[in-house]
């Protein structure tokens, strides 16, 4: 390819262009001059103009090989004997009153010289000299007939369609030149190595890339077999396939291993094109060494597997945490709300209520630290359920009631009327973002009031463009400290930490929730006068027929005390809270240490509910419940089996309800939701 690229830097060259058009003279002078010896035997003047041309045609030639001659006293002296030539035919045509032989050559020369012309300039000059002499010297002729005008005309004539076949060839010409340049300078630039081999693949131009990454000189590299450069030659069968591929799609690439001259290998990205030119058939290799590309590819990957062992393990870490502070937690919340439930005096009440409030926080922040690492390794599905907007609205505030009545805050909500009160989506991740919203705006307000508001942005078809705003009188945030709102761990002022607490999770955890529901979270907010957080969300319009009779049934009479329940828990501490909330329903519980012994207390007893700790030494839960549910006949009547479990992951739940259980509770279990746990129970059964 490099040395296809030199000969047209050659072809242009002026040296080689004269040397060309020199051969061209001597060949058209010798076949004149046999011509004129043979029709005009007897006029030898027109067969000596031609030796003269071929003479000089001869002395170009060899001159265009002295390596010491500039191009442009070469073209000088051509281009002083054209004119010189033509010049003797025009004297020569002149005496001869225009005969047909002197015409025929003096056409000829016009023709040729004019032609051989690089520009349309220089074309120009020479056809305007050439004819200018001419109708001088056709005043000299004696017969004015009117053939000797009409043969001045056409020459004349012709003239204008040489210049036109100049100007044209001129054009090409500029095309070729641009188009030869361009293709050296693309080669020139690629960093692949480029090979043009025939059907064979034995080896016919090379680029220097080409030489420079297999090692080999120019020399050496014509007359090679290309398929000696693989590591490992191909089979008959391969070859056959890559030569339909060829043939078929004129192109095929694939990565294999190639070796250098000196037998070191790399890896090549090699893409082969078929081209079919002048009857003949080719290949063009292009190959390069991606040796590096790939180490850093195997680098990604392998820096990838460790950031997803990473993830793992972190997952893994905080699932372990999780599960070993939930259950002391459950301890202390379980037994500060059995504390509560008993006569105390105000002291006691009031130290009762720090602990509980305490704990209460303390679990805020695990649950935060989880939410936060399920969303980062894109473990949160969002649910598409039914729910009710008005009845979420109220179960929010009524949690936020409590905490805004001991600042003397106003806290109410609107919800516009074009809003549908029934919709489809996730409703607990929705009642998560207020929760946190509305939290944090009780917290950080003293004074004033706390708002949300619901209001319709827009519809398309079932789908409504709902805003959410939640206002407040709080001590507002400065414009410079927006950014950081959102950001994970981070709180706009490090005072804020000290005085009103938190991870810096809660914001962050909102804005991601938002965005997996496709929508977005702003914040306005003026230092003193309070901010507003609003975001939007698309939710489909839901089934209200449900909802609608659950509000409209009468309420049931709730009896839990005659329930028998079975508790397998291996944790000392959380077997007596467990069994103390029970009691606290009239239910005395048969506890287990392990799923061994819950299967053999059921053996022996009926029990209606089996609250299961997972982790439990000899049988875990999971195990303990496929033999409970599928121990019929063992057993007699199988019973329902809830999970109750420190492991609060999404993951862990999944795992539960696969296994068959009808429920999950995550400890800290409080005493409200294994109330109304118990109290379905019993509803379901009437």
């Amino acid at each position: 390819m490099q040395g296809m690229l030199a000969s047209y830097r050659r072809a242009g060259s002026g040296i080689s262009f004269y040397r060309m058009m020199s051969l061209i003279g001597i060949v058209i002078s010798v076949m004149f001059g046999v011509v004129f010896l043979y029709i005009y035997p007897g006029k030898n003047e027109l067969i000596w103009d031609r030796a003269l041309v071929f003479v000089t045609s001869v002395v170009i030639y060899l001159a265009s090989f002295n390596k010491r001659l500039r191009p442009k006293a070469l073209y000088i002296a051509a281009g002083g004997l054209f004119y010189l030539f033509t010049l003797q035919i025009l004297f020569a045509a002149a005496r001869h009153n225009l005969e047909f032989n002197y015409v025929i050559a003096l056409f000829l020369t016009l023709q040729a010289i004019a032609i051989s012309f690089r520009s349309v300039k220089q074309a120009i000059y020479y056809l305007s000299f050439s004819n200018s002499l001419l109708i001088l010297l056709s005043a000299t002729i004696v017969d004015e007939s009117a053939n000797s005008v009409m043969i001045i005309s056409a020459i004349m004539g012709s003239s204008l369609l040489i210049l036109a076949i100049v100007r044209s060839k001129t054009a090409f010409q500029r095309s070729m030149k641009f188009q030869k340049e361009l293709l050296q300078t693309i080669v020139s630039k690629t960093e692949d190595a480029i090979f043009l081999t025939d059907w064979e693949g034995i080896i016919y131009e090379a680029t220097d890339k080409a030489e420079e990454l297999f090692g080999y000189t120019p020399e050496e590299l014509p007359g090679l077999d290309i398929s000696d450069f693989r590591k490992h030659r191909l089979t008959e069968e391969e070859d056959q396939e890559g030569i339909g591929h060829l043939v078929r799609d004129r192109f095929w690439n694939d990565e294999i291993i190639m070796k250098r001259k000196d037998g070191t290998e790399f890896d090549a990205f090699i893409q082969i094109s078929y081209i079919h030119r002048f009857e003949k058939d080719y290949l063009v290799y292009r190959i390069r060494d991606i040796s590096d590309d790939l180490a850093a590819k195997q680098e990604l990957i392998r820096a990838k597997e460790e950031a997803e062992q990473a993830a793992i393990a972190k997952s893994e870490f905080l699932a372990t945490m999780s599960h070993e502070i939930r259950t002391p937690m459950n301890g202390v919340i379980g037994m500060t709300e059995l504390l509560s439930h008993t006569p105390l005096t105000n002291e006691q009440c009031e130290f009762v209520d720090t602990i509980k409030t305490s704990g209460e926080n303390l679990l805020v922040i695990i649950n935060d630290i989880l939410d936060f690492s399920k969303i980062e390794s894109g473990k949160v599905e969002l649910e598409q359920e039914n729910f009710d907007l008005h009845e979420m609205v109220r179960d929010v505030m009524r949690i936020l009631t409590p905490m805004a009545e001991t600042k003397n805050l106003s806290l109410n909500s609107i919800i516009r009327k074009d809003i549908p009160r029934f919709l489809t989506g996730d409703p607990t991740r929705i009642r998560q973002v207020l929760i946190n919203l509305l939290g944090n705006a009780v917290k950080f307000t003293e004074t004033g009031s706390v708002s949300l508001e619901a209001e319709l942005r827009g519809k398309r078809g079932d789908v409504y463009d709902l805003l959410f705003k939640v206002k407040d009188t709080g001590i507002g945030i400065a414009n410079d400290k927006l950014e950081k709102l959102f950001e994970s761990f981070s709180q706009v002022d490090s005072s804020t930490t000290r005085k009103y607490g938190g991870t810096g999770l809660g914001l962050a955890i909102s804005k991601r929730l938002v965005n997996l529901m496709s929508g977005d979270i702003t914040v306005k907010s003026t230092v003193g006068n309070g901010s507003t957080f609003s975001f939007q969300i698309s939710l489909k319009k839901g089934e209200d027929t449900d909802s609608a009779l659950a509000n409209n049934a009468p309420n049931k009479v709730v009896n839990v005390d005659q329930l028998r329940v079975l508790v397998a828990e291996d944790n000392l501490v959380n077997q007596q809270v467990i069994s103390l909330m029970l009691q606290n329903f009239g239910i005395k519980p048969l506890m287990a240490n392990n799923g061994v012994e819950a299967l053999e207390i059921l053996s022996e007893n009926e029990v209606d509910i089996v609250f299961m700790d997972l982790q439990m030494p000899e049988m875990d839960g999971l195990e303990a419940t496929r033999h409970i549910l599928t121990g019929e006949n063992i057993y007699g009547s199988i019973p329902e089996v809830i999970a109750m479990t420190a492991n609060a992951l999404k993951e862990d739940e999944e795992r539960c309800l696969e296994v068959g259980m009808t429920g999950f509770i995550t400890k800290p279990v409080q005493l409200d939701i294994l109330r109304q746990t118990l109290s379905s129970r019993v509803e379901e059964s009437l």
